[in-house]
C-alpha cells in the first residue's frame, strides 16, 4: 500500500489533504460547474496496481478508486489548485501533467478539450466496431457478462432492480461514458457516476433547465429532452 493511499485512509494532515477536506465543506453557487476529482488519482492506482486489475475473462474491475471517500467535487479553479498541492506533496508526474494542461487553458478551453476527446474516442470506437450500435459488440459484451461466475444471480438481481427503479436512481456502470449534447451540439462527457440522479444534478448545474428525468434519454425511449440528447461512447 502506498503512502498516498495510507495518508487518505488514516486522515493524515498535509497541505493537499487539508485543502481537500476544506473543499468538502464548500457551498459552491448553482452556476458553478463542478468536476469530480479523485483524491488518490487514476494514474497513481495504475502505477502501483491499486485496485485496478483484470477480472474473469479480462474484464476491468476496481474496488476503492470510486468509493465516496476517494472523490470530491471541485470548481475548475480548486481542481487546478488541488493538483498543484498534490504535486508539491507527492511529486508525481501525473499531477504535473494535469497542472500544466489545466493551468494553460481557460475553463471553457478545458471543457472544449474534453468534448473533443470524447468525440475522437467515439469515432475511434465506431471504426473498431466497439460501440452499442454494433450488434457483434453487444453480443461480445453479453458473452463476457454471462461468463462471470455469479452471472445469473447478478443479472437476475439487476433486472429486478431495473424494473423497480426504471425511472429514478437507475444504476450506471462505472466504466460507461456518455457524450451529452445540448441543442444538437456536443457539450460535455460524463463518467464515473453511480446513478442517474447524480448525472441529472450535473446536467442541471451545467445548463439549468426543467429537465427532471434522464432515464428515457439513456434508454433511448426519447431522443431529446429540454435540449439535451445523449450518446454512450464506451
Amino acid at each position: 500500500m502506498t503512502q498516498a493511499f495510507l495518508d487518505l485512509l488514516q486522515g493524515i494532515s498535509n497541505p493537499y489533504l487539508d485543502f481537500i477536506n476544506s473543499c468538502r465543506e464548500k457551498q459552491y453557487s448553482k452556476e458553478t460547474f463542478l468536476y469530480v476529482h479523485h483524491i488518490v488519482p487514476r494514474f497513481h492506482y495504475k502505477k502501483h496496481a491499486l485496485a485496478f486489475g483484470r477480472g474473469p475473462k479480462g474484464l476491468r474491475h476496481t474496488s476503492t478508486f470510486d468509493k465516496p471517500n476517494n472523490k470530491v467535487t471541485l470548481s475548475y479553479k480548486d481542481h487546478v489548485h488541488a493538483h498543484e498541492l498534490r504535486y508539491q506533496v507527492y511529486k508525481e508526474a501525473g499531477d504535473k501533467a494535469a497542472l500544466l494542461t489545466m493551468s494553460g487553458l481557460t475553463e471553457d478551453g478545458f471543457r472544449a478539450m474534453l468534448r473533443a476527446g470524447a468525440e475522437a474516442t467515439n469515432e475511434l470506437m465506431k471504426r473498431q466496431g466497439r460501440t452499442v450500435f454494433n450488434i457483434n459488440w453487444q453480443k461480445e459484451m453479453g458473452r463476457r457478462s454471462m461468463a462471470l461466475p455469479n452471472a445469473l444471480e447478478t443479472r437476475s438481481k439487476g433486472g429486478k432492480t431495473s424494473m423497480k427503479n426504471q425511472n429514478t436512481g437507475r444504476i450506471i456502470r462505472k466504466e460507461q461514458r456518455h457524450l451529452w449534447s445540448y441543442n444538437g451540439q456536443p457539450f460535455l462527457c460524463t463518467f464515473n457516476f453511480d446513478l442517474t440522479s447524480e448525472l441529472l444534478l450535473l446536467l442541471n448545474k451545467a445548463k439549468p433547465s426543467k429537465l427532471k428525468r434522464i432515464s428515457p434519454l439513456l434508454k433511448g425511449t426519447r431522443r431529446t429532452a429540454y435540449g439535451w440528447s445523449v450518446q454512450e461512447i464506451t
